[in-house]
């Protein structure tokens, strides 16, 4: 037992294999084995072909990385960099040689290591997967370093002396990220695998790269589009894509473990209910997650997490009321916008039962799942409304442009050549299928093509516009335990910075609507009402402005003054319609079923209530609501209209029946 640099400088011995697994290069003295010191030593006790590894991470604080790999490569000239993708997990490896594999020779030897190691469940199940590991070969490494010529030495280790995490060392991970290769121009002996291999290492390249931003940049939503892209090509089952999303197997077991030994801990319940859901055992998710909000009735995430299972069951009025128990539990920004997206895909669902034909449905459905973050399902949804268009090119043109995002160049070229079809004298559609039909034969234009769609990274040194207490109240309004949901203190400190905004900026408007926002969740109604009003002095031309002020000065009057019958019904009514006007459909309902309480032999209301129902797709309420105000409506143009209405949804019946939802 010895330390590695002292065993290798105090024997001669020299070595085919040698391995450098030493801890964090910025920690304690760790930094001394990535140095050009070190790196000539080991190159010494190389024996002629001899390779050498060494683990690194990504990302390092500053331009760590890039000094490691140039200091690497300084020694060893034939560097490669593979990583397991979703993770910090990398290795700089040096072969004797520019890197070339042997591909039937490879499979051949690492094919029954890899059947019988029990290395799948880590996400390494065959070779083609392991292949994929690979980030940067020497060309791809030559070209990410480019221009940079920092070197790491005994006497000046310049990666030792950037110990924070940090945005830029993020950049220069993604900067590697930017140019990842291709492992195919590594290999040869391909023989009749050429064809299929190539289909399997761009779906791996897809994924692998989503799977690195979305861990780079903590953005799940890389994430759910590597879960699209793994499932389209036929992979659903990849557990690097099942371990970033918290669903692997070795979590499944724990959590079944756990449940065993805790029958009575919510967060075992809720975590296992979740791997059930991502697994698409809709119903055992179901168990595990009614019993989790059982047993914790405020557990916010739990209740998202049964909403989610409810609507993949078809349970759309359960999934949309737990919605609603979400918000109730846990007012925080990202919550409210979590539960807005998902009511809104609740809606279209709804509407889809009864019109499945619709391609403006499936195109609404589309552009919710794209609000949401989940770009494959949008490209499915949006794909059925195209065919279901008879034509319309805008939703193809949409549809093409989600296919480049999500890199499916077969996709994109055939909705390019429908497109052209459809519009044979635009010349940039002509451009684009040209382009496409490039890529989809010329594996290195694609790389290239891959390898330009650069990736941004928001920086927080950017100026915004807004003043520093608008991103400290945002924070303050995200602040929240897993496990449950946001203090009020919170929202009065977020509120208050948000004020302090205004005064800053009297112009910025989003901080008057975000003020407002927290005020009357807080319940202060005449507060939020106030600052409504001032934003829609600022901007005239807001309608929502104009319709938020008119909205809360109607129930800060109606609860000041205590309205009640018909005077509180009509309020109720109106209410109801600028909520409409702002896309809260629920709120518009809910405000319509107690203005009809107000108001039980008011036809207008009743239609209205029907209305609102509609816009939810619950057609079976809409039919009961809009018969009640028929039966209330006097013989003449109206009760027409409420009939005709009322035959139009019956019609919709098809092979589900019209009040007769799950």
């Amino acid at each position: 037992m010895n330390d590695g640099r002292n065993a290798l400088l105090l024997d001669p011995k020299k070595h085919s294999l040698i391995i450098s697994d030493a801890t964090n290069p910025k920690t304690f003295d760790s930094w001394t084995l990535y140095t050009q010191e070190f790196y000539e030593l080991v190159k010494e006790r190389l024996e002629p072909g001899g390779v050498f590894s060494q683990w690194v991470l990504i990302p390092l604080p500053g331009d760590s990385i890039k000094i490691l790999l140039n200091t690497f490569r300084s020694v060893f000239p034939h560097t490669s960099l593979w990583c397991i993708y979703g993770s910090s997990q990398c290795m700089m490896l040096a072969t004797p040689e520019r890197l070339e594999i042997d591909y039937q020779e490879f499979s051949a030897r690492l094919g029954p290591v890899l059947e019988s190691s029990g290395l799948a469940e880590y996400g390494v199940g065959d070779v083609d997967k392991f292949l994929s590991f690979l980030l940067l070969g020497e060309d791809e490494l030559e070209q990410a370093l480019a221009g940079f010529t920092t070197i790491n030495t005994d006497d000046l280790p310049h990666a030792q002396f950037r110990v924070r995490a940090d945005e830029e060392g993020v950049r220069a991970s993604l900067d590697l990220l930017e140019n990842q290769a291709f492992v195919s121009r590594y290999l040869t002996n391909l023989g009749d695998d050429r064809d299929r291999l190539q289909r399997t290492q761009d779906a791996y390249r897809s994924i692998g790269r989503r799977l690195h931003l979305g861990f780079l940049l903590n953005n799940r939503t890389e994430f759910l589009e590597a879960l699209g892209v793994a499932a389209a090509a036929g992979m659903p089952g990849d557990q690097n894509v099942k371990s970033a999303l918290n669903y692997d197997s070795k979590k499944k077991d724990y959590f079944l473990q756990r449940v065993s030994e805790h029958p009575d801990d919510p967060n075992a319940r809720n975590s296992l209910g979740y791997i059930y859901w991502m697994d698409g055992d809709t119903q055992r998710a179901i168990e595990q997650l009614e019993q989790s909000v059982a047993l914790r009735p405020q557990f916010a995430n739990a209740h998202a997490n049964l909403a989610r299972a409810y609507t993949d069951a078809g349970m759309y009025d359960q999934a949309a009321e737990k919605w609603l128990e979400v918000k109730e539990i846990n007012s925080a920004r990202d919550v409210l916008s979590m539960v807005s997206q998902e009511l809104k895909i609740i809606h279209q669902l709804r509407k889809l039962r009864y019109h499945p034909d619709s391609s403006s449905y499936w195109t609404a459905a589309g552009e919710a799942y794209l609000e949401r973050g989940e770009v494959v399902k949008a490209a499915d949804a949006t794909r059925v409304g195209a065919t279901l268009s008879e034509g319309d090119s805008e939703i193809y043109v949409r549809l093409a442009g989600m296919y480049e995002n999500l890199e499916f160049v077969a996709d994109a070229l055939a909705t390019y050549r429908t497109l052209a079809e459809l519009l044979p004298q635009d010349e940039r559609i002509q451009r684009k299928v040209e382009e496409f039909e490039i890529l989809s034969r010329d594996g290195v234009a694609r790389q290239r093509w891959l390898n330009s769609n650069e990736i941004v990274l928001a920086s927080k040194e950017v100026p915004t516009g807004h003043p520093d207490s608008c991103s400290r109240a945002a924070r303050e309004w995200s602040d929240y335990p897993f496990e449950g949901s946001i203090e009020r203190e919170n929202l009065r400190r977020a509120a208050a910075l948000y004020e302090e905004s205004i005064v800053a900026k009297p112009d910025d408007l989003h901080a008057y609507a975000d003020a407002a926002r927290i005020r009357e969740i807080l319940g202060e109604i005449g507060e939020a009402a106030s600052l409504w009003r001032r934003a829609q002095q600022r901007a005239p031309e807001s309608r929502i402005a104009e319709s938020n002020s008119r909205r809360l000065d109607l129930l800060d009057r109606m609860k000041k003054e205590n309205w009640v019958g018909e005077k509180r019904g009509q309020a109720l009514m109106e209410i109801a319609t600028l909520y409409r006007l702002n896309g809260e459909i629920e709120a518009a309902a809910e405000s319509l079923r107690r203005a009809v309480e107000e108001l039980p032999d008011h036809s207008p209301a009743w239609v209205n209530l029907g209305a609102s129902y509609i816009d939810a797709g619950m057609y079976p309420e809409a039919v009961a609501a809009l018969q009640r105000a028929l039966e209330l409506q006097p013989p003449g143009e109206e009760a027409r209209a409420i009939q005709a209405r009322l035959e139009e949804l019956r019609r919709y019946q098809g092979s589900r029946q019209v009040g007769d939802e799950r």
